[in-house]
């Protein structure tokens, strides 16, 4: 049996003191950290189309979409949950916001 599970808005409601500190935890410090953080101030985004740009809006919150970091960065943050017993034939596969937890017990 299979649970698959994904969350909604999980993105968007990422917080990014929460992602920088379980980095630090990780051991990443120094540029790199600082790097992260200034991913993460100020970034908005806006809408091309057919040669039309629409107004920025910023987002205070959550990785920026689209990029190639926000999968990595919110891994991160769901990481623990990885780390959790949940019993025997029990098996949780986390990517980004995407979650399957497989029961292969008989029971």
């Amino acid at each position: 049996m299979a649970v698959f599970l994904d969350l909604e808005r999980a993105f968007e409601l990422a917080g990014p003191t929460v992602i920088l500190g379980a980095l630090a935890a990780r051991g990443v410090g120094g540029r790199l950290l600082s790097w992260v953080r200034d991913f993460f101030h100020d970034h908005s985004a806006g809408v091309c189309f057919q040669g039309h740009l629409s107004p920025f809006h910023l987002h205070p919150n959550g990785t920026p979409h689209g990029s190639v970091l926000s999968p990595l960065l919110f891994n991160v943050l769901t990481e623990g949950l990885l780390t959790i017993d949940y019993g025997p034939g029990i098996t949780l596969l986390c990517y980004a916001a995407n979650l399957t937890l497989f029961f292969t017990h008989q029971d």
